[in-house]
């Protein structure tokens, strides 16, 4: 018992790296929660209720901006992993030229702020934009893209593409090229080889990628605010607005609770599956 109890503060020392890390967490995230969570726990008068997150739950409008939060996030998510694979594929096993051109484009909106880059779309996509004009040059109807969801979920997909190609690449730098040779000198045809093989050994990266794209897309705030506007509005906007126009922080507060549950839901179903992946890995025979 006395060198169990020694042995602990001797592990406290040598993690000592990571006490300002952890005091910094403490102090910019914990606290800072804990202060939402009292807040949200009394209304306007400061008297203790659980008012907010009832009137919340209860209201149809508050239930749809959640599901529409979600559908963007989940839409999101679904159209970087789509466009991103050919991408973090032609940058790990194109040419060399083409992985330079490519590993730049990609990873240049990064440095760009996303106003800008919301700027841009809104002028790609209006109404009178210059995709409608081009679609009107050529005798086709116009599209309506901005102030919806289809267009927060187009510019989120180009704003958090990287995130999910630099997971794929990553993912894909650890799969040995032989093994797809192998799959194709065996008569496999290309569809059937990335289901059986490439696929199975992607889904690291592919879940790294979506946990970071859709828990960036669901708590993001300038992208929807400039693209989706009033008619498309998100758990973020919704918060912004009823925490500086309406002046209602006990429901602003409840409702970024809610948004960081649903995050915490989202990272701990990906470790489950992660954990189980990985056990399942281990147990399986060689």
């Amino acid at each position: 018992m006395a060198s169990v109890s020694i042995a602990r503060p001797r592990r406290l020392l040598l993690m000592w790296p990571l006490w300002p890390q952890a005091l910094l967490l403490f102090a910019f995230f914990v606290v800072p929660v804990l202060f939402i969570g009292f807040a949200s726990l009394h209304d306007k008068t400061g008297v203790l209720t659980a008012r907010n997150y009832l009137s919340f739950v209860m209201d149809p409008y508050n239930r749809a901006v959640i599901a529409r939060t979600l559908l963007i996030g989940i839409s999101t998510t679904a159209l970087t992993l789509v466009l991103g694979y050919p991408l973090a594929r032609a940058i790990v096993r194109g040419p060399r030229a083409a992985r330079w051109f490519l590993s730049a484009a990609v990873l240049f909106p990064l440095l760009t702020s996303s106003i800008i880059r919301s700027f841009g779309w809104l002028v790609l996509l209006a109404n009178n934009g210059l995709l409608n004009d081009a679609l009107h040059s050529v005798g086709l109807p116009k599209v309506h893209l901005i102030f919806n969801s289809i267009g927060v979920t187009v510019a989120l997909a180009q704003v958090l593409l990287p995130f999910m190609v630099l997971s794929l690449a990553n993912a894909l730098t650890n799969i040995d090229p032989a093994i797809e040779d192998a799959a194709t000198t065996l008569g496999s045809p290309p569809l059937r080889r990335f289901f059986k093989v490439t696929l199975p050994m992607l889904v690291p990266g592919i879940l790294a990628g979506s946990l970071l794209v859709f828990a960036i897309a669901i708590s993001a705030f300038v992208t929807p605010a400039l693209i989706g506007g009033p008619r498309a509005e998100v758990m973020a906007t919704m918060i912004y607005t009823d925490a500086t126009q309406v002046g209602n922080i006990g429901a602003a507060s409840a409702a970024s609770l809610i948004l960081l549950a649903m995050t915490l839901m989202v990272v701990t179903l990906y470790y489950r599956v992660i954990f189980s992946e990985s056990h399942d890995s281990s147990a399986r025979p060689v």
